[in-house]
């Protein structure tokens, strides 16, 4: 008895068709996939170049960060707005964008009274184009009511200035600390001379020092943010010790905050 071989009884169009539908339902995922397989992640620009126009590393303006945290956060963690500024500002320089080092920020600001200070003589002191302002709101790195439950949490928002300097007048360049010691070695071996003789030495050295040229601030940026980590349990005590947990949180704050500010992959956001 002869062997028949039964054929499907599906034509072609219709697998054709299944498939179709599979890719319709799947929203192009896996064309998506199969582009990060090849590609890797897109790169996508940040929210400061949608707002400025213009990258921060493209404008080449310097940058100085600055950070001010609530009384009830610094009663806690005293020196938070001075380790997340650092943060930020080593990130924005891992990117090539030119920061104003941040001890120099952080001494010029013990020296003008905190975070209530001039953006004007900010800027004229330590040769600042633009200021990213962070206030925190809140900061804590606890689960509520889980004393050995670690979760991070961060709120606040982050502002931009740019300060629009007078073209017609020589910008003021911050002085190195070599500088300012000299400065002020020289300044109390003057005092030592006749009165004179001071007088006449101090208007010469004003008369060459060169003018402050900020003449106004302008608002270009401003974004809140609210970070939560890991977002979607806490970790036990057990598993982390609380200070290693706290920097794994500020890096990870730090980094959300900065990323505002260069280009990077769309996948690092999730």
């Amino acid at each position: 008895m002869p062997h028949t071989v039964r054929h499907s009884q599906n034509p072609w169009w219709m697998t054709a068709l299944v498939c179709c539908c599979f890719l319709e339902l799947s929203g192009c995922s896996l064309f998506v996939m199969a582009g990060k397989m090849l590609q890797g992640d897109p790169m996508v620009e940040s929210e400061f170049d949608r707002w400025y126009g213009k990258s921060m590393l493209k404008s080449k303006k310097k940058v100085a960060v600055v950070c001010s945290t609530p009384e009830s956060v610094k009663s806690e963690f005293t020196s938070l707005d001075l380790d997340l500024a650092s943060e930020v500002s080593r990130k924005l320089h891992l990117h090539e964008i030119t920061v104003v080092k941040s001890h120099k920020v952080a001494s010029w600001m013990d020296d003008h009274g905190g975070t209530d200070f001039d953006m004007k003589e900010l800027g004229n002191d330590l040769g600042a184009e633009l200021v990213v302002a962070i206030k925190v709101d809140h900061f804590d790195f606890r689960e509520e009511n889980s004393p050995d439950l670690f979760r991070g949490k961060a709120r606040g928002v982050v502002t931009v200035y740019e300060l629009m300097r007078d073209p017609k007048k020589p910008k003021k360049e911050a002085k190195s600390e070599a500088e300012s010691k000299k400065d002020k070695s020289e300044s109390a071996d003057k005092s030592d001379e006749k009165t004179g003789s001071s007088s006449k030495s101090k208007k010469t050295k004003k008369d060459d020092e060169p003018k402050d040229n900020v003449i106004g601030v302008r608002q270009v940026f401003l974004k809140t943010f609210d970070t939560t980590y890991p977002p979607h349990q806490p970790v036990s005590i057990e598993q982390m010790q609380p200070e290693t947990f706290r920097k794994k949180f500020l890096d990870r704050v730090g980094d959300e905050l900065a990323r505002q500010f260069y280009r990077h992959k769309a996948g690092v956001e999730f």
